[in-house]
Order: C-alpha cells, then structure tokens, then sequence
C-alpha cells in the first residue's frame, strides 16, 4: 500500500514544505479577511456608523469592492507567473513574492493612522498579486514529485492552503469581541510570519531540475535532482536515466521552440487542454462557496447567532483540512475525477438545499431545524467545494505537458480570477433586500446548484484521469485523440513520458520492456531501410 511512498525523501517533504508556506501565505489572507470584515474592531474602523443600530457596518458597494479588487492583483500575479517563473526560476520568484507581501501587509496596517479602506484595499491587492504563489508553488511540487505521488504532493498545496485558512479564521475568533484596532491589526499583521519562513528557508531548496533542463544547465540539474530522490537511485543511474529522458522529451516536443508560445494555447489539441483547463477554474468558484460565504455571514447575524459565527467559520475551516487532507492522500489511489464527480454531486445537493429552506429576501427561517440544516449546508459546500479547488490546481498543472504547463496554468489563473471576481461583485446584489437589488437571499444557492450538477457529468464524461503519469506522458496521451475521460486511465504509452513514469516510480519490470520495445522497432526501421 505505501510502496509508491518509497521514493519520498525527508529532503523531498522538507522541500516541499518551504514552497507550501506561499500557499499558507495565500490562505492566511483569504480565510481572514471572509472573518475579518465582520469583526466589531474592522467595521468600526472602516465601516459606517447606523444610528438606528448603534451600530458599524460595511455598505454594500464597500464590502463588493474590498472582496472583488483584489482578485484583480491575483490574477495580474497568475498571469504573470509563467513569465517570472521561466526568467527568474522558482527560488528567485518566491523570494520575490515574499517580498512583495511585506510590503503589501505593511500599508495594510498603517491603514490604522489613515482609516482608509481605498488604501487597505490597495494592500490587498498588492498582495493578491503574490496570487503567483499559487501557481509557482503548484508548478515547482509538481515538477519535482515523483509520477506515483503527485497528486499528494501537488495537491498538498489546497491542504496548506486550507491550513491558512483556519490560521486566519481562528486568529479572526480570538479577537471577535475586540473594538479595539489590535482587533483587526493582529489577525492581519500574522501574515508576516510566512513571508519570514519563505525568506528564511527558500535558500536551502533545490531548483526544479525540469527548469534547469529546459534552461540548458544539465549538470545542475542532476545535481537538484541527486538531492531529492531516494540514495538507491542516484546509485543505479535512475536520476540521470530521469534527467536524460526530460531533455528528449523537451527535444522532442520543442524542437526549435524550447519553452512554447502564447499563441500554442490556441492550436492543435493544445485548444482542448486550455479549455479543459480553464473549465475546472470555473466551476471552482460557481461551486457555490463564495455564495455560502455571503450568505452564512447574513444568516448568522438575522438569527441573532452573529456571536457565533467565527466558531461555526473555524468549524467549517476545520472540516475543509480533513477534506483536503483525505483527497490528497486518494488522489494518488483513485485518481481526479472521481473527486470532481463527487465534490459537484455533494454541492449541489447542499446547496439545494440551502436554496429550498432558505427562502428568498428577508424570508429567513426561525425554527431551530430549518437553521441547523442550513449553517450544516453551508459548511458542507464549503468543505466538498474543496475537491474541485484541488482538481483545478492538480490538473492544471499537468495538462500542458511539457512545454505549456506554465502557460496553461498562468491563463487558467486568470480565469479563476475573473470568474471570483464576478461571483464576489454580483452574490451581494443578488442577495442583499437593499434598493437596487434582487432580493433573492437564500434563493441565489439555485445558480451555483445548476453548476455544481454540471461539474458532475463534467467529471464523468471529460476530465482527464493522469493518475500516476509522468508530466511528459501527457502529450502523448492527448496526441492519441482520446475521446472521454476514463479512456486516459487505460491508455498504455511507450515513448519518451512512459520511461519516465517507470523511472519515477522505481518500476523496474516497466523500463525492461520499454527498452525491449524500443530495441525491436529500432531493428524493424533498419530492416525496412
């Protein structure tokens, strides 16, 4: 059972910890600020003042603005990730992205002299724009991970994520009854302690030896990947066969052209994979979580539970960990697409939901068990959404094989971002009972249930299963014209890729008979010549 494990080195973990500390970086943001705006010592800060209420609170079109602009730094850094990452390689480019969250977290907290939530805003979007963290993390975990534990170890990137998630949400539960500024400075000041670490520890990482190939630094590439793989393997000649066998392939698929243009995204069945790509971003934020963190924030405080809030939020945080932690662990035994599968038939179902006994505008339930069912709802799409996060990001990074990983997950950022950015600008006006607004409430859960039943036979019928291949594989396994999803998982390839799955996962039986077959085609193109 743990024998694909066998070539994880504690060097390996360690490595990919440091990298994993951009994503807890991302998440710590993210997880604090659904929390954070609804903290006494923010709104107080930021917010108006209701007489009526005597109480402080966000407009809409305040709260819209703080939610959506920084998505637009996020995808600025997506976009610009394959560029960076191919000029300045993945060490370089984490130094960088820490950098920049300094920076950023620093004019964040001097917003307590100025009370300006345009300059904090700004922040966050300056820090959005480490939103490259995202995709560089996943790139350097999947380059460097063995065929047979990828999906663990690239899609560790959601667990940390989700892992800075309850960080923020938990340092927002601490301070929920504090009015004062260190109130919301501290939960927004932790997010230096990332940063630190990255800058602390980045330095005692390897590059990707796949970087270093595709940059013609061969030596050093070998030299990267001796320190990551198992003694064994540097021993019998595995890492140089490996090292070998990722510039052929690059050979082969480049040619003249080593690292691929913009444009190849458009062409041939490049077209399929960006589309593939770019669908899984999609439904990753309409698979109603962005709804669930409006409404819950409504529900919580027109139930009179507004003092509870933060713990049923840490509560849901809590559940995404274990969700993320289990799905990494199968990836590597069940594959992607049952993931996508599930995780869509899940949401809808809870979002179904929320949308039957929620009601629409004020209509918000009073009894006890239509309440319960609902906040359970809502945690539960939280927590299922998760399984499309990873799918997106664990799949993204492999579709491009070998020359447009980069540049499909890059534009795939965008996406997401643009898709985050109009779920986040239009859910209050759907929502919200103000003038000017729909009014739907509770109702709203039917659009994101419509998506979340498509991702089900979108799962089903399309997404490509590449359980256990190596990043070369894939090109072949598209140059095939595979029809559905599920033909992927039983494919058998033979080139360049598949020695390097064999050789990546330690399948000696598998490198015999590949040679054997290259032996005997060799001897055909003689005999024929």
């Amino acid at each position: 059972m743990f024998s694909k494990y066998r070539a994880v080195t504690p060097y390996l973990l360690f490595t990919v910890c440091v990298y994993l500390f951009g994503a807890i970086l991302y998440g710590i943001d993210t997880g604090s600020f659904g929390s954070l705006q609804a903290l006494p010592s923010f709104t107080k800060k930021f917010g108006k003042y209701d007489a009526t209420t005597d109480t402080y609170a966000l407009p809409s079109s305040t709260k819209a603005a703080m939610n959506s602009i920084p998505f637009a730094g996020q995808a600025l850094g997506a976009f610009l990730s394959s560029n960076v990452a191919d000029l300045l390689g993945y060490k370089l480019t984490m130094i960088v992205l820490a950098i920049v969250q300094v920076i950023a977290v620093i004019i964040e907290l001097t917003c307590k002299f100025t009370g300006s939530w345009g300059q904090f805003t700004a922040g966050r979007f300056l820090a959005y724009a480490t939103g490259l963290a995202e995709m560089v993390v996943t790139h350097y975990n999947s380059e460097i991970s063995p065929a047979s534990t990828r999906g663990l170890l690239a899609g560790s990137m959601i667990l940390f994520n989700a892992l800075g998630n309850l960080w923020g949400a938990g340092m927002s539960r601490a301070f929920a009854t504090e009015t004062g500024d260190r109130g919301w400075l501290i939960p927004q000041g932790v997010q230096l302690i990332p940063a630190a670490v990255i800058l602390t520890l980045v330095w005692f990482t390897p590059e990707s030896p796949r970087w270093l190939v595709q940059k013609n630094r061969r030596e050093e590439a070998l030299q990267s990947l001796n320190k990551l793989r198992p003694r064994r393997d540097v021993d019998n000649g595995f890492t140089r066969a490996e090292i070998d066998n990722i510039e052929l392939s690059i050979q082969e698929a480049a040619g003249t052209n080593r690292e691929g243009r913009w444009m190849d995204l458009c062409r041939g069945n490049m077209l399929r994979r960006t589309w593939l790509a770019w669908s899984l971003f999609v439904f990753l934020q309409f698979s109603g979580v962005q709804f669930c963190n409006s409404y819950a924030a409504t529900l919580y405080v027109s139930v009179g539970l507004a003092g509870k809030s933060f713990t049923y939020i840490v509560i849901g945080n809590s559940l995404q960990v274990v969700s993320c932690l289990f799905q990494i662990i199968g990836y590597d035994y069940f594959g992607r697409r049952i993931f996508a599968t599930l995780g869509g038939f899940f949401c809808f179902i809870f979002l179904t939901v929320i949308a039957e006994v929620g009601g629409s505008g004020t209509n918000i339930p009073t009894d006890a068990r239509s309440i319960n069912a609902i906040i359970a709802s809502v945690i539960l799409v939280q927590t299922f959404s998760r399984w499309s996060v990873s799918n997106a990001f664990v799949i993204g990074a492999e579709i491009g094989g070998v020359k447009m990983r980069r540049k499909v997950l890059a534009t795939s950022g965008v996406v997401n971002m643009a898709s985050a950015i109009l779920v986040t600008s239009v859910v209050p006006y759907l929502m919200d009972v103000e003038p000017g607004s729909a009014g739907f409430g509770a109702r709203t859960a039917w659009f994101f249930a419509a998506t979340s039943l498509i991702l089900v036979f979108f799962g089903l019928f399309l997404i490509p299963e590449l359980k256990g291949r190596s990043l070369e594989e894939v090109d072949e396994l598209f140059d095939a014209k595979l029809r559905w999803g599920w033909q992927f998982a039983s494919y058998k390839t033979t080139g360049t890729g598949a020695r390097i799955a064999a050789i990546e996962n330690e399948d000696h039986n598998h490198i015999r008979k590949l040679s054997a077959t290259e032996v005997e085609l060799e001897k055909s193109s003689e005999q024929e010549a």
